[in-house]
């Protein structure tokens, strides 16, 4: 009967080690996140306080290193017709779908 008693002891004791552990991990992960976080919102800052300084964002005054990070997004295509080769090397690409105005010179006549 001694025996059972500790046994169980043991197991309560050992589920609740368990229990303790997971929330620990569970809190540092959460303290990461908000970590994190606050790090994005502090570089976000910084790059919009340094975009205010120089009066927007000026690309040919702007190193690269100091600019944000992009995520970009591609819509799948689905390409009906293409343009022949002397159109589509005129137009800069062989689907029209693609072909979108250019607001400055063209090459092509």
């Amino acid at each position: 009967m001694v025996e059972k008693d500790v046994h169980r002891a043991a197991a309560a004791a050992h589920r609740r080690h368990a229990t303790a552990t997971r929330q620990r991990a569970g809190r540092a992960e959460e303290n990461y996140a908000q970590k994190r976080e606050k790090q994005r919102m502090d570089e976000c800052k910084r790059d919009m306080s340094m975009m205010e300084r120089n009066g927007g964002l000026r690309l040919d005054e702007t190193p690269l290193a100091e600019l944000p990070l992009t995520m970009a997004y591609v819509p799948m295509q689905r390409f009906t017709q293409v343009y022949d080769t002397e159109k589509g090397l005129c137009q800069g690409t062989i689907f029209p779908d693609l072909d979108k105005p250019f607001l400055g010179r063209s090459v092509c006549k």
